[in-house]
């Protein structure tokens, strides 16, 4: 889908959205067979980390693991202390997002639909719909997704659901009207892509903080029993204040029991995280940190 960051972006790789999906309710799919074979002369550079890299990468990672029960009890502790508030919980949740938004401004605006014209198009139109800039009356701007009139209203209004959970874990824009009549959802928009950042990064490589707020938001998404699925990387945004947040649930559903058997503790890792390394290599981005947890999870899952 369309991101909701500004249009000065170049044209992305295209990439079927059948390719972003890795979890399969027909088949057991591996990481193996999805891996795609590796030329015989290719440069090793390209090929995989160096082995300083991935050490340092390891080091990391294990420091994560020692802190995250520590964290987990502070963030719990900050919250009980906070109360229960709107839905933007967690360290993340970024300056706009907790600005509220007056309904009545809504009413204002009349037709959300008049929106979509090209001048308010954020980034391209895609095969199953665009997003448009909405400039309330106070002037906060927020994003509309749009859909195909093909797109069945329980769909969008599934989706919706998902994001709201997610929101509520402070790793996605905050959602605050829905139509699956009219087609869209309208949320709070986001700075840019994060696959723009990094392109105009030193050695186009994530920063570690960024890659470990994505590792976060899969292991939130696990708490959340959402499997995110989708391995498109336009679907990491970042808000004013330099969080990390995701978008677009379409291709999510419910962790079950049964995908809890077949990709273990942590499915956004096997599955999006997985696909999304895929992504970010096609995009000649580098995430060591992202390749490395990805490693470590599946080489645990075969002992």
């Amino acid at each position: 889908m369309p991101s909701c960051g500004p249009k000065s972006w170049k044209q992305s790789p295209k990439v079927k959205r059948s390719q972003r999906s890795f979890d399969s309710e027909d088949e057991e799919d591996s990481p193996t067979s999805r891996t795609p074979k590796k030329k015989k002369k290719a440069d090793s550079g390209r090929k995989s980390l160096s082995r300083a890299t991935k050490e340092m990468s390891i080091e990391i990672l294990k420091e994560r693991k020692k802190s995250a029960s520590t964290k987990k009890k502070t963030s719990n502790t900050s919250k009980r202390e906070s109360g229960n508030g709107s839905g933007g919980g967690g360290a993340s949740s970024s300056t706009s997002n907790r600005q509220e938004v007056d309904e009545d401004e809504f009413e204002d605006l009349g037709n959300l639909l008049d929106f979509c014209v090209p001048e308010n198009l954020l980034g391209t139109e895609g095969k199953e719909g665009a997003t448009y800039r909405v400039t309330l009356p106070s002037g906060k701007q927020l994003a509309m997704k749009t859909f195909r009139k093909t797109a069945a209203a329980s769909g969008i209004n599934k989706q919706a659901e998902f994001q709201r959970k997610a929101v509520g874990k402070g790793v996605s824009p905050k959602v605050y009207k829905v139509s699956g009549k009219d087609k869209y959802i309208l949320m709070d928009k986001m700075d840019q892509r994060l696959v723009d950042l990094a392109r105009n990064a030193q050695n186009s490589e994530l920063t570690v903080s960024q890659q470990e707020q994505i590792m976060e938001i899969m292991d939130t998404l696990d708490e959340c029993k959402i499997l995110h699925n989708d391995g498109n990387i336009l679907n990491l945004m970042v808000n004013a204040d330099g969080h990390v947040k995701i978008i677009d649930f379409g291709l999510s559903s419910k962790i079950d029991k049964k995908r809890e058997k077949k990709h273990g503790p942590h499915p956004n890792t096997k599955c999006t995280l997985y696909m999304m390394n895929i992504s970010f290599k096609r995009y000649k981005i580098r995430a060591p940190l992202l390749v490395t947890r990805v490693e470590e999870y599946l080489s645990s899952r075969k002992k």
